[in-house]
């Protein structure tokens, strides 16, 4: 499924860190552990990354529809933040390993829980998916803008050959 929005690429860079991506947004999103689920909703990061997930799908398929290359920025930023995300995909791994053992002790509701470096570590880790996700937009935005501008000078530059040579039809016709 992944394979078939990034097929019309040349960029491997791009095509595998999309992937990468789009599998570690799958991975975070389908945690089934609830205790887990709790965790990382109280600080917002699922719907954080299902907003990742759709803004990389919308910036593969606008590409796409466009066939354009991604331009070197493009691929920086979300190789960043194909880094992040995995980042936050290991913290909660190691989240749901510490919440597992925690609940193997005997008085475990006594015991205080030793999970809340990694609950800090995740919300470091959101300001920067955030920080991330703002930069993609920008760079989106930008490279849309100047991929605009070169189709604007295109036409421009058509309309001007045209024009032209309907110049000089006129000529020809006037002298003879």
């Amino acid at each position: 499924m992944i394979s078939a929005l990034l097929i019309p690429f040349e960029s491997h860079l791009f095509v595998e860190t999309s992937k990468k991506i789009l599998n570690k947004v799958i991975e975070i999103v389908n945690e089934k552990d609830q205790d887990v689920i709790e965790i990382t909703n109280s600080i917002d990061i699922n719907s954080k990354i299902e907003l990742v997930e759709t803004l990389v799908r919308d910036i593969i398929n606008e590409l796409k529809n466009d066939h354009l290359a991604p331009n070197a920025s493009l691929e920086i930023i979300l190789l960043q933040l194909s880094n992040i995300l995995n980042t936050i995909h290991n913290n909660t791994i190691e989240l749901k390993k510490r919440i597992d053992y925690h609940k193997t002790l005997w008085f475990r509701s006594f015991r205080s829980t030793n999970y809340s470096i990694i609950i800090e570590s995740l919300k470091e880790n959101k300001i920067l998916l955030d920080a991330r996700m703002n930069d993609l937009i920008k760079i989106a935005q930008l490279f849309k803008t100047i991929k605009n501008e070169e189709k604007i000078k295109e036409k421009n530059i058509e309309e001007k050959n045209i024009e032209e040579k309907n110049i000089e039809e006129k000529n020809k016709l006037s002298t003879s």
